[in-house]
């Protein structure tokens, strides 16, 4: 039996039909759609197992990941990419007060800051000044822009990466971090397969948590006096399983430039130092051009040089877990 319609008394008797109920959908429980204690005990499993390939992308928080002793507080040993502008500027000023100094390397910095400040008005970070730094001084021509000439702009590249250089020559503290509990983890399974360290660091606290466990390790270099890096090493891949790989896909600031004259021909190729990394040859690329720079290293070292390269075979590789971490 169909209801009686309602009617419209304001109306001409136009007769109306009663609205639907609304379908209501029953919310599933939590624990049906994601159980996080399982898949935490899944991911143990996984990267427990000695059979499988396994890399981990450790990003640019791992610094901010050490604590002190009592592990209360970080340690901030390498600062974020703001603290670290604020003391390139301040690095700046103090090379401008050096007595004698006929620089003017604040000034530039500052005209470049007020050229790439973004819309919403924030301050721009050390990598924005760089990228803009550095599309200037790649330009055609040899005319001024902001005042500054191609060498005044390359001066001030170089002299900014010695200042980045400088805040990240910092040593793991003495007590136990969690660098040194990551390479004991690595060292703690004998896998068939290395394990791969990748990271967009340029530090050294890798190097140094993996030498003081003690773990071998293998970053593409050969030799004893001044290592190179070395594709056919990579290529072929012959390292020994107990040795971890570590690609430093950004480079790093103890790789250097180097050119040299060979039986008359000019050799140019990436070298490991153990010093400081000299004036303008660091290889380092702290700004968003990074990733266009990084993957023509290859022009660098015999021609064909990416350690990013390393990262993009996992997908034709046999299945292996990549674990993607900001930090500790």
């Amino acid at each position: 039996m169909s209801k009686d319609p309602i009617v419209d008394s304001a109306s001409s008797g136009v007769p109306l039909t009663s609205a639907a109920p609304a379908l209501t959908t029953a919310k599933a429980p939590l624990d049906a759609i994601h159980d996080a204690v399982q898949q935490a005990r899944n991911l143990r499993q996984v990267l427990q197992d000695d059979k499988q390939r396994i890399g981990c992308f450790l990003g640019a928080g791992c610094p901010l990941g050490i604590y002190d002793a009592a592990g209360n507080k970080s340690v901030v040993l390498i600062p974020s990419v703001v603290e670290l502008t604020k003391r390139v500027a301040a690095g700046l000023v103090e090379s401008d007060k050096v007595a004698g100094a006929t620089s003017t390397y604040r000034v530039n910095w500052d005209s470049l800051c007020n050229e790439c400040k973004p819309d919403d008005g924030k301050d721009p970070t050390v990598e924005d000044v760089l990228t803009e730094l550095r599309t200037l001084a790649s330009r055609r021509g040899t005319a001024e822009v902001l005042g500054m000439t191609k060498k005044i702009l390359n001066d001030l590249d170089d002299k900014i990466c010695a200042l980045i250089a400088e805040q990240m020559r910092k040593p793991l503290p003495g007590y136990r971090s969690s660098y040194n509990r990551f390479a004991s983890w690595i060292d703690g399974v004998h896998r068939d397969f290395p394990a791969e360290i990748f990271t967009p660091n340029y530090d050294l606290l890798f190097e140094q948590a993996f030498e003081q466990h003690p773990l071998p390790h293998f970053d593409g270099f050969v030799g004893s006096r001044e290592p190179w890096f070395d594709l056919a090493s990579i290529e072929h891949d012959a390292i020994p399983a107990r040795w971890t790989r570590l690609w430093k896909l950004h480079g790093s600031i103890n790789w250097e430039k180097s050119e040299e004259t060979v039986n008359g021909i000019k050799v140019t190729r990436v070298v490991r130092v153990t010093r400081e990394a000299a004036a303008g040859k660091v290889m380092i690329f702290p700004s968003h051009l990074k990733y266009d720079q990084s993957r023509r290293m290859g022009s660098w070292i015999m021609g064909a040089c990416d350690p990013g390269a390393e990262i993009r075979k996992w997908p034709k590789q046999d299945d292996g877990p990549v674990t993607s971490y900001w930090s500790f």
